[in-house]
């Protein structure tokens, strides 16, 4: 009975990405990801299907739910797609974006270098555009910083743009101390 009332519900809510996401956030909190197994299958393959056609903020938060659902470890058709899009698109990117991906990145088993450089590069390019077109926020540092450290990959590079923005973005340390644990 579960099973026939959540495919309804998605049938009915396809049109919209960020509702369905909502719709499966509420799921989760339900607990209905640890007893139906397809719900996990479906979403990865939502994604998968839909992935030229949802904007890329909400694919990032796709990416994230994934990985907040423990799917994101192995998921190296996402990556590669993410990837792809990248590099025809890296510039519209904005700070936050890349921040994200970073973080996911990290959280993925591959760890593709060349993304990651590809990530770099657009950073370094922001970065050295000045702080004041960054946008930065507690979030977006926290999401790059916990990337790096998740990632496992000394990266001298982005480190060195970490290091770069920690010292323009020093105000940030006197609202959350949590930034610098």
């Amino acid at each position: 009975m579960k099973s026939t009332i959540i495919k309804l519900t998605f049938d009915s809510i396809k049109s919209s990405d960020q509702d369905l996401l909502e719709l499966l956030k509420m799921f989760k909190n339900k607990g209905y990801f640890e007893t139906e197994d397809i719900l996990c299958t479906y979403v990865q393959d939502y994604v998968e299907e839909r992935f030229d056609f949802i904007s890329k903020p909400i694919v990032l938060q796709f990416a994230t739910f994934l990985k907040d659902l423990g799917l994101w470890y192995w998921n190296t058709n996402l990556v590669q797609m993410m990837k792809n899009h990248f590099a025809k698109h890296y510039f519209k990117y904005n700070f936050e974006e890349l921040c994200r991906l970073v973080k996911l990145i990290g959280y993925n088993h591959q760890k593709n270098d060349e993304f990651l450089s590809m990530i770099e590069d657009s950073l370094k390019i922001r970065i050295d555009a000045g702080p004041d077109q960054l946008g930065v926020t507690k979030e977006s540092l926290k999401d790059l910083i916990e990337g790096i450290s998740v990632g496992s990959v000394s990266r001298k590079r982005m480190n060195a743009q970490l290091r770069k923005l920690l010292k323009l973005q020093s105000h940030l340390f006197e609202s959350d101390p949590k930034l610098t644990i």
